[in-house]
């Protein structure tokens, strides 16, 4: 009985182990996944920010927005900025940790935000509000961020497009470009009345 029992335990230690490996394997996969999001989003960002119908009247002012301190976003920040060189020379990117935000925004405006991190329900709502309020354009090539309320961000499928919120835009206060709207993929929030 005790033999059987120990195989038994045995054999479901092994099992847990082989759902954690498989677990952490999904783990560092939808790591992956969002890097290349990113570094996919880093050369779509600038057409997003070019693609405004009235251009802010002073060079682009980005703030790449995180929670934590993670290490990934030193590297996002000198690709985001290497690309924003070859297009706009004159942007300036801020790196702005979620909760200064605000206070950044008022003593040196921002015209875009660039989202580095996925955000809580509660961020988010932060991050969308401080956009909406401040006609500021946001972006994230994080998979669901659109659907959560931001204006910008990337559809993948077989192709890669820039993709609008266009409830959005509309909340933002922002126009874009004829001709960058018929390119780009379109996600339209169903209200519930």
């Amino acid at each position: 009985m005790i033999r059987q029992l120990i195989h038994v335990v045995s054999g479901t230690a092994w099992w847990m182990s082989v759902c954690a490996l498989i677990a952490a394997s999904f783990t560092v996969r939808a790591d992956d996944l969002n890097d290349a999001r990113i570094r996919v989003a880093i050369n779509v960002f600038p057409a997003f920010i070019a693609a405004r119908s009235v251009a802010p009247p002073h060079p682009e002012h980005i703030a790449l927005v995180f929670a934590d301190d993670g290490p990934k976003i030193a590297g996002i920040a000198y690709a985001l900025y290497e690309r924003l060189q070859k297009s706009q020379p004159k942007a300036r990117l801020s790196l702005t940790r979620l909760d200064a935000l605000q206070v950044s925004h008022a003593s040196d405006p921002f015209t875009a935000v660039f989202l580095a991190q996925a955000l809580d329900d509660r961020e988010m709502k932060r991050l969308l509000t401080f956009a909406r309020t401040h006609h500021v354009l946001s972006f994230s090539p994080l998979a669901g961020d659109i659907e959560r309320g931001v204006l910008g961000g990337i559809a993948v499928s077989d192709r890669i497009l820039p993709e609008v919120n266009l409830q959005s835009l509309i909340d933002h206060g922002i126009d874009l470009r004829p001709f960058f709207l018929k390119v780009s993929a379109h996600y339209e929030a169903i209200r519930q009345q």
